[in-house]
């Protein structure tokens, strides 16, 4: 894959600029190809664009936006640190681009989250429904119960399913998985065939057995959620796109029920 990404040096002027992820080593390696201009991005040391001052909290994060020609505070109002590194790398573009960093931090405000990318939903009970079905992998799948971790609520619950193309470690990865839930979620929910191994994993590392449910599809993980879901509840959806897990959100949210931001949320 960094050798993919480092086809982009074929087609980039003298001129221009390599925006580089200072955290991956594998393309902060291709950096010693390019005799030009780079800017790195990340939390790593010696990167020129990163943050400092971060607060997270379940309606966001707060921080402060370094680079090389200044900083500026910048509210999210999307929750995860995931978000956060995301926000780090469109702010290096831009910056590239001839942006400022008072620019990257106004831009700020006006992020939300994609459909199924991280949405926020109600459940007719009150519970919050956190929609990141959109796709799914192992580290994405650890920064999403990072963020459920962030979620106000008296009770976590993932709904975890099959990620799917991991080739022949699939069955470790999805253990691995179950194992990073502990600490995170209070009840897991697992999805498909592969899901299970969710479940195995959560239990030998300590996650009580008896707030590990399995359903075969998300209908079936929708039904089951009819049953369970109460007031107070903050309820996390990941699955990579084949398993279609949005079906299940669909299913227990109403009609209209989509918030733009749990940072918008109204609070009685």
């Amino acid at each position: 894959m960094a050798r993919a990404n480092g086809e982009i040096l074929d087609g980039l002027k003298p001129n221009g600029v390599f925006v580089i992820n200072a955290d991956d080593e594998r393309i902060e390696g291709l950096a010693t190809a390019w005799s030009g201009r780079a800017l790195r991005f990340g939390h790593a040391a010696g990167a020129d664009v990163t943050v400092e001052d971060v607060v997270l909290d379940e309606n966001g994060s707060s921080l402060r936006l370094r680079t090389p020609s200044g900083s500026a505070k910048a509210r999210l109002p999307v929750p995860g640190l995931h978000q956060v590194a995301n926000y780090l790398a469109a702010s290096a573009v831009a910056l590239a681009a001839g942006a400022s960093p008072e620019d990257c931090a106004a831009a700020a405000g006006a992020l939300a989250a994609a459909p199924h990318r991280g949405e926020f939903r109600r459940h007719a009970s009150g519970a919050l429904l956190y929609d990141d079905a959109y796709n799914a992998s192992p580290p994405s799948m650890r920064a999403a119960l990072d963020t459920l971790k962030l979620l106000a609520g008296t009770r976590k619950i993932a709904v975890l399913g099959d990620m799917l193309e991991l080739g022949p470690e699939e069955r470790w990865w999805h253990r691995e998985t179950g194992k990073y839930a502990v600490g995170r979620a209070d009840r897991l929910v697992c999805v498909g065939k592969r899901a299970a191994a969710i479940g195995e994993g959560a239990i030998e590392a300590g996650f009580p057995s008896a707030d590990v449910s399995a359903a075969r599809d998300p209908d079936e993980a929708a039904a089951l959620l009819e049953t369970l879901l109460a007031p107070g509840d903050a309820v996390l959806f990941k699955a990579s796109r084949g398993v279609g897990l949005d079906r299940a959100v669909a299913k227990l949210a109403g009609a209209g029920n989509r918030e733009s931001g749990i940072g918008n949320r109204r609070r009685g």
